[in-house]
């Protein structure tokens, strides 16, 4: 059937008697456009002079709706292998006052399916809420905090967690078959405010699969006492104001590092879980460990020769030998480095016939000697020689002491009182 649109035209509304069935008409004073139904009403479709479209009620086309209360839904309808799929997006602005939703972005799938998510405004407590399903997993607070996994935001970032894992940050691969490296944050609490597991750690670490937790090594922790412990050979630092590492064994055991001790204000260094280096409240600085000897005759060493040949000084008793490093008569370097090396031979009965007579001290790069002529006008019953010298020593060089005397008598004695006659040596740098 064919059908004929008439439109007329007039000033103000037209009355049912205007029109008939089908016809359009124009208000030429303010522009709105009116049609008359079958049972003879008259409708007003709203357009006004801007060109919008005013409907009272509800608005309805394929895949959109406006309802008359602002609520818009607009749903996309698919076909897979596996049957027909649904989405749904649904904007509500709507509130009752307290803490009802005063907008809303809704987003579901399939007929049947609960909300897959959506986002709330509220309305008294400005908040903007992520939700999926119908509980909420993320909320921006109107001081702009972010919580997640709570709805009690108590700091600018608030993680809640109801599992180990707090925080999983994968760095590439598979999350779920853990081809990648993972990097995690474990907890075994239900806050992240308050992260410490039943022994007081807060363990990081990398597993192989960050949504089940397995294959985690831990690589950090943080004791519920304070610092930091970095585990497996790393670096530490703890509760009890240390830095160190260790590798292997317990991981509260000080292996290499230093410590800051608050009753004493002293800063102390270890290697091997030993104290090292100290330095005291009144900045003086103590290294027990240091590379250091002292050594005097054990007896009178007698009748030294007079050829002109070395004679090396017999040092049989130590006083001190930091190190284990002497050793009949001799002085092995430890480490290479640069070593303070002083001697003093106590001599008795020196023959003045002697054209001279020398002490030294030998060393692997070189030697140091003190040397005199002995021409007084007798025999000199008592003769003090000394020797102070920084020598560079290589790990493994060796340093020991001798006397020499060219002519005269082999009557000269090196007296054992410890007072005149050492050896003394320790590492300076």
């Amino acid at each position: 059937m064919a059908t004929t649109i008439v439109t007329k035209s007039g000033s103000g509304a037209p009355t049912a008697s205007d029109l008939v069935a089908g016809e359009l008409a124009v208000d030429l004073t303010n522009g709105r456009l009116y049609t008359e139904n079958s049972g003879g009403t008259v409708l007003e479709l709203g357009l006004n002079p801007n060109g919008n479209v005013n409907v009272t009620g509800s608005v309805t086309a394929d895949g959109l709706t406006i309802s008359s209360t602002g609520e818009v839904v607009s749903t996309i309808s698919s076909t897979s292998a596996s049957g027909a799929r649904g989405a749904k997006l649904r904007l509500n602005v709507a509130s009752t006052g307290g803490d009802d939703p005063a907008g809303t972005i809704e987003f579901t799938y399939g007929t049947g399916y609960t909300v897959a998510g959506s986002i709330a405004m509220t309305h008294t407590n400005p908040a903007m809420k992520f939700l999926t399903g119908t509980t909420e997993r993320m909320r921006l607070d109107a001081n702009g905090n972010v919580g997640i996994g709570t709805a009690s935001v108590s700091a600018p970032l608030h993680i809640k967690s109801s599992t180990a894992n707090a925080i999983s940050v994968q760095e590439n691969g598979s999350a779920t078959t853990g081809t990648g490296q993972v990097s995690r944050f474990i907890s075994t609490t239900s806050d992240v405010t308050d992260v410490f597991d039943s022994n007081g750690y807060y363990r990081i670490g990398n597993s192989t699969n960050p949504v089940t937790g397995a294959g985690f090594s831990e690589r950090m922790r943080i004791p519920s006492s304070g610092g930091i412990d970095i585990t497996n050979g790393s670096v530490a630092i703890s509760g009890d104001n240390y830095v160190y590492s260790y590798s292997g064994g317990s991981s509260g055991q000080v292996r290499s590092g230093m410590k800051l001790e608050g009753s004493t204000n002293t800063l102390e260094f270890y290697t091997n879980s030993v104290e090292r280096i100290r330095i005291d409240a009144n900045g003086r600085v103590t290294m027990p460990y240091q590379p250091a000897f002292y050594a005097t005759p054990s007896s009178a060493q007698t009748g030294l020769l007079a050829n002109d040949s070395a004679v090396t000084i017999a040092m049989g008793t130590e006083i001190f030998d930091v190190g284990s490093n002497f050793a009949s008569s001799t002085f092995t370097a430890p480490v290479t480095g640069k070593y303070q090396l002083n001697l003093s031979l106590y001599m008795t009965t020196v023959d003045t016939g002697a054209s001279y007579v020398l002490v030294g001290i030998v060393t692997s790069n070189r030697s140091y000697i003190n040397i005199v002529s002995p021409k007084y006008a007798s025999d000199p019953a008592y003769l003090t020689q000394n020797i102070s010298t920084l020598a560079d020593m290589d790990a493994g060089d060796t340093a020991y002491v001798y006397y020499q005397q060219s002519g005269g008598a082999a009557q000269t004695a090196v007296q054992d009182d410890t007072r005149g006659s050492f050896f003394q040596g320790y590492l300076v740098a």
